[in-house]
């Protein structure tokens, strides 16, 4: 079975892909030749833990400005849009394609409405975009935690109810 494991117990986002096996104890798992006990993580934990420094920066970062209703905004908030989707929906030389003409025609907008501040604003909303999307992913996980004698050694995540 593949599962994402964390590379440090309790750091959340940086993840590797790892195969595993199901012991015979069903709270026991195989990790490169080596068994390990694991048991639920509380997701309320998890996602705080996942979430807290980066709505720190959000809220660091963001202010009234970046909620007013002008063209310039929408197509700000419709770039980071199209940003997040072509760096998350597609593969290979269409994704290197389809970014350098978003960020071709955000250059255009830059320039057209006299804004030199409009791709960071753009790449600003495609952070906060890419984290709403995540915590939505991240609600219809469950997270386990692998420990030994010693201590914890990692997390793992599995869609909800795919393990136990």
């Amino acid at each position: 079975m593949m599962i994402k494991m964390t590379y440090l117990p309790y750091l959340f986002w940086f993840c590797r892909n790892i195969e595993i096996k199901i012991c015979q104890n069903p709270q026991c798992l195989q990790i490169e030749q080596k068994e390990y006990l694991f048991r639920p993580f509380n997701p309320t934990l998890f996602i705080a833990f996942k979430y807290t420094i980066p709505f720190v920066f959000i809220v660091m970062v963001f202010n009234a400005n970046d909620i007013e209703l002008s063209v310039v905004k929408f197509l700000e908030f419709g770039f980071a849009l199209s940003f997040v989707a072509t760096l998350s929906f597609l593969d290979g030389l269409l994704r290197i394609f389809a970014f350098i003409l978003t960020m071709l025609l955000a250059l255009f907008c830059s320039v057209y409405f006299i804004d030199i501040n409009f791709i960071p604003f753009a790449l600003k909303y495609s952070v906060l975009t890419t984290l709403i999307i995540a915590f939505v992913f991240d609600l219809n996980i469950s997270v386990f935690e692998i420990y030994t004698e010693n201590g914890v050694k990692g997390h793992f995540f599995t869609k909800r109810g795919a393990l136990l």
